[in-house]
């Protein structure tokens, strides 16, 4: 990868972007009122999301830095999932809801999201990630059938 291709550009630029929003609205909230427990979700919303954003534009350079392409993944994966589930018990703990369904949700959610994560980190996932033939920072993965099952959930 000698010159950075223009999907690298702007993935680079969303995920830093991303990154720096983030971040300033996690210190925001937390100036505001930091001990507002919706703050506090709100916060480790935006403190997953900086970190997923983070490595998600460190994986653009892999390759390059001969790191092993599966951590990268798997830790991608996991923040994006954790960030997903916590937006959930955001959204629940913000709108005061906490109905029998919404608590069962959590509770399947959370199961869920362990069921995943061992998984994902097991190898029972992903398989064979590697990187393109253009050699630009993109990778391709193979799904294994309890990826492809995971993946639909």
């Amino acid at each position: 990868m000698n010159a950075l291709s223009t999907t690298t550009i702007i993935v680079l630029s969303a995920n830093t972007l991303t990154a720096v929003l983030s971040a300033a609205l996690l210190m925001l909230v937390l100036w505001q009122a930091p001990h507002q427990r919706a703050n506090q979700m709100f916060a480790f919303c935006m403190l997953v999301l900086t970190v997923y954003s983070g490595i998600n534009g460190f994986s653009r350079f892999i390759e390059f830095l001969n790191v092993d392409p599966h951590t990268v993944f798997y830790l991608t994966a996991s923040f994006y999932g954790i960030f997903v589930g916590a937006m959930f018990f955001f959204a629940a703990e913000f709108a005061q809801t906490n109905t029998p369904t919404v608590r069962a949700m959590k509770i399947i959610g959370v199961v869920q999201a362990g069921v995943q994560g061992v998984a994902l980190w097991s190898g029972n996932v992903m398989t064979n990630i590697r990187p393109t033939e253009a050699h630009n920072g993109d990778f391709r993965v193979d799904y294994t059938m309890v990826g492809l099952l995971i993946t639909g959930t």
